[in-house]
């Protein structure tokens, strides 16, 4: 406490002083008020409408309906907190307005109740440019130059935003900041009480961000140290394991070239009789597939040479049989020409044969042998 007092009087002795009765004078801004504007609505039929303003020495007609455009005071007020409460600002807005024939003509459903629709369409604007002005109050400069310029800033925000929309205003603009823990002072008026008070805050803040980052960093390293502490305990179990696994692996190994050890002789034997059972049944084989081939080469030169024989045979059967057909041919047309002489010559002896017959003489057989020959 006491080192945090010296660094107070330290920095009030070297900082600078402000004149409390430093004030910046308002301007003065004159948007062009008129107190009898009246907007005339011209309406012939339904296909034609105009709208003016009312000039001076206007008659009125039947087809004329005149709305007047008055102007307006209208206090606004808005509510905010900085500091995470320590600093409480209230921004109360003194605001006159009117409208004009530009607006009313974009916003003819609404000219019987013009400043009812302009209160409605600007309030998201002022509170808008209010918070704007009011977050930027964060790095604390305005505690040594008071809040004068921030509030013609936010005034003239103000109007130039409603120009842009055809509305006249004027707004004038107070700013009254109270703190939580001192509720008496003012900026601007009471400077140096408001300076120890800040750097008192800001001290006593870096010291509070200073502890905590501290005590994150001790933390961290905590946890850091016991994840070192753990992943050092799983590191050596992991260890363990893979050398019981290893000695278990190569017991096991002992045990399988035991076992070879013992089963060696036996083996070699059963795999010298297989070779030997092997050899054997290979030259069996080469032996009955010799014996295959010969018996197969035999056949097929016997079915070779039967083939050669039996075509032999058939074409001279072939041509016996045309010999044989054409000797039986010439025994057959000799027979016919014999046949034809022998017909020649026995037909008067069959006629006496016939004589006899009927006459009851018995031919002689050389009679009988001469008819058929």
């Amino acid at each position: 406490m006491a080192d945090s007092k010296k660094e107070v009087q330290q920095w009030l002795t070297e900082g600078e002083w402000l004149s409390s009765d430093t004030e910046l004078q308002k301007q003065e801004w004159d948007p062009g008020f008129e107190i009898d504007r009246q907007v005339v609505v011209m309406q012939v039929g339904k296909l034609y409408q105009k709208i003016f303003l009312r000039p001076d020495n206007f008659v009125k007609r039947f087809y004329h309906e005149i709305y007047p455009l008055p102007i307006e005071d209208w206090h606004y007020q808005e509510e905010l907190d900085l500091y995470e409460g320590f600093c409480h600002f209230s921004v109360d807005i003194e605001l006159r307005f009117q409208a004009t024939l530009a607006y009313v003509q974009r916003n003819l459903e609404a000219i019987e109740s013009v400043n009812q629709h302009i209160k409605g369409q600007i309030q998201t604007v002022l509170k808008d440019i209010v918070h704007h002005h009011i977050q930027q109050l964060g790095d604390g400069q305005w505690v040594d130059q008071g809040l004068l310029a921030v509030e013609q800033k936010i005034a003239q925000d103000i109007n130039e935003r409603l120009m842009m929309q055809n509305i006249l205003p004027r707004a004038i603009c107070s700013i009254k900041a109270r703190f939580s823990e001192f509720p008496n002072i003012k900026p601007g008026k009471d400077n140096v009480f408001l300076h120890v008070i800040r750097r008192n805050y800001q001290q006593q803040e870096a010291k509070n961000k200073a502890y905590f980052r501290q005590k994150s960093a001790l933390r961290q390293q905590k946890l850091e140290h016991k994840q070192k502490q753990l992943e050092t305990v799983r590191q050596y179990a992991e260890i363990e394991r893979q050398k019981r696994a290893i000695e278990a692996e190569t017991e096991i190994l002992l045990l399988k070239e035991k076992e070879k050890i013992g089963r060696k002789t036996g083996v070699e034997e059963k795999i010298h009789a297989e070779k030997v059972r092997h050899k054997q049944a290979l030259k069996e084989l080469e032996i009955e597939y010799e014996v295959r081939l010969k018996q197969k080469q035999k056949t097929e030169k016997r079915q070779a040479e039967s083939q050669d024989l039996s075509e032999v045979l058939s074409h001279q059967t072939e041509l016996m049989e045309k010999r044989q057909q054409a000797e039986l041919d010439r025994q057959d047309r000799q027979q016919n020409f014999q046949n034809l002489l022998h017909d020649k010559k026995s037909r008067p002896r069959l006629h006496a044969m016939k004589n006899n017959r009927k006459s009851g003489v018995k031919p002689s057989l050389e009679c009988i042998r001469s008819s058929f020959y």
